[in-house]
């Protein structure tokens, strides 16, 4: 799991050339996208970012929060890797958020942070 200064997180009103900034420094193909009290309002990833650009249009001024998912993939601290796995495959996802007990994003796992692990 990727924590702290590893873990790809930016704030609502961050605009998007900063987003994407984070998603590729991080290398996890996303960033969470945090709300003013640390909660996880949502993510952002490449795939996301690709759908954008296909749409077209002027995308200055955009934020994360203009283009982030809602409800994103996330587990709980404490599951065991191969139900991180399961989760990925499931819904055809590469990263995971990491949720805490209280629910606010603790870390970021992809996919290949799994299989250099020898879990998948």
């Amino acid at each position: 799991m990727r924590t702290g200064k590893d873990m790809a997180a930016v704030r609502e009103d961050t605009p998007l050339p900063r987003t994407i900034l984070e998603i590729t420094s991080k290398r996890l193909g996303a960033t969470c996208v945090l709300n003013a009290g640390d909660g996880l309002a949502g993510i952002v990833t490449d795939g996301d970012l690709r759908r954008l650009m296909e749409k077209g249009g002027d995308i200055r001024g955009l934020t994360a929060k203009d283009i982030m998912t809602r409800d994103p993939k996330c587990i709980r601290c404490g599951v065991l890797a191969a139900a991180a796995i399961h989760v990925m495959e499931s819904h055809s996802v590469n990263q995971l958020i990491v949720l805490d007990e209280a629910g606010r994003p603790a870390g970021m796992v992809h996919i290949h942070d799994l299989l250099k692990a020898g879990v998948a």
